[in-house]
């Protein structure tokens, strides 16, 4: 325990004295706290060795990451890998200015729609190519949007009056003549 200053001067030790007698007191103290202090750390130290010991090193059974690809090289030889391409996703990117696939004359309002669709919700894709070829397959394409009229039949209501026209044309023309005072409707050929 530190001794006071009026103690060592009832001791008789000078001012100076006293004040070099309170240093050593310190410096004591701060070894003994870290002789202290470096042996509450190897008990830690000693702690983790044996906690180690018991458990097993979760790292040392870790699997490896599928972008390493030496890792895939040495244990899944590919075609692709032998040829310098890699099987890891390609990165996705805005549709470019300049991509135009080669379409048929009468897909080519429905290109221009897949473009401007793909800029206006600033799509991203790793094959626009392939994503071409998927709007031109999805069933949002196909009339009334892919969904039943509501009767259980699919179609538009453009697509049943071509029908009706089509079994107009093949009628023949006595199927179609009423007669003069034939009530209802009358129908009238197109030209």
């Amino acid at each position: 325990m530190l001794p006071s200053i009026k103690e060592l001067r009832d001791l008789g030790l000078t001012d100076r004295q006293a004040l070099d007698v309170v240093a050593l007191f310190q410096k004591a103290e701060a070894e003994e706290q870290a002789r202290a202090d470096e042996c509450i750390r190897e008990y830690e130290r000693e702690r983790k060795r044996n906690y180690r010991m018991r458990v097993p090193d979760m790292s040392r059974t870790h699997v490896p990451d599928v972008r390493d690809k030496r890792h895939l090289k040495e244990e899944l030889p590919s075609r692709d890998l032998s040829e310098g391409k890699s099987i890891l996703p390609r990165k996705k990117r805005a549709l470019p200015d300049d991509w135009n696939p080669v379409v048929a004359e009468a897909d080519a309002v429905e290109l221009q729609r897949f473009k401007d669709h793909a800029k206006a919700n600033a799509r991203r894709c790793a094959d626009w190519d392939a994503a071409w070829r998927n709007w031109l397959s999805s069933p949002y394409r196909k009339p009334n949007g892919g969904h039943s009229n509501g009767n259980g039949r699919s179609g538009s209501v453009l697509a049943v009056i071509e029908k009706i026209e089509r079994h107009i044309e093949a009628a023949e023309p006595r199927e179609l003549d009423f007669g003069p005072g034939a009530p209802g409707v009358r129908l009238v050929s197109k030209g």
